[in-house]
């Protein structure tokens, strides 16, 4: 670790650190897609659901294993179509109706300030 990081140093040798989960960490990688997380918004995953935190409002939102699977495969992939394809091989359900309800949990997520949509004008 680097000497600026004495602090970090300690906790990870005592155990106690924990670091953040890696979407944190790569999402400043996807901000070029479509869509991204924006930098005010923080998440923990557990036993296949996510709680997103918005912290400029302090509101949480939770998100069940398939919001779960859309949310990894978005900021993964950064747009729509591609979670679509991926999500229909993994889930029994066509994909007019899968695009049509990412597409309603994508709305939410953005209205809540908890996804940046980076479409331009």
């Amino acid at each position: 670790m680097p000497d600026e990081c004495p602090n970090q140093t300690a906790q990870l040798k005592s155990g106690r650190f924990s670091p953040a989960p890696i979407w944190r960490v790569l999402k400043s990688t996807f901000t070029m897609n479509r869509y991204s997380a924006p930098a005010h918004v923080i998440g923990e995953s557990h036993s296949g659901e996510t709680v997103l935190l918005n912290l400029n409002t302090g509101v949480y939102f939770g998100l069940d294993p398939v919001g779960s699977r859309a949310w990894e495969l978005l900021l993964q992939h950064g747009d729509l179509p591609a979670v679509v394809r991926e999500m229909s091989n993994e889930f029994d359900v066509d994909e007019p109706t899968l695009n049509r309800d990412l597409e309603e949990l994508l709305g939410d997520l953005t209205q809540r300030g908890l996804l940046l949509d980076n479409k331009t004008p």
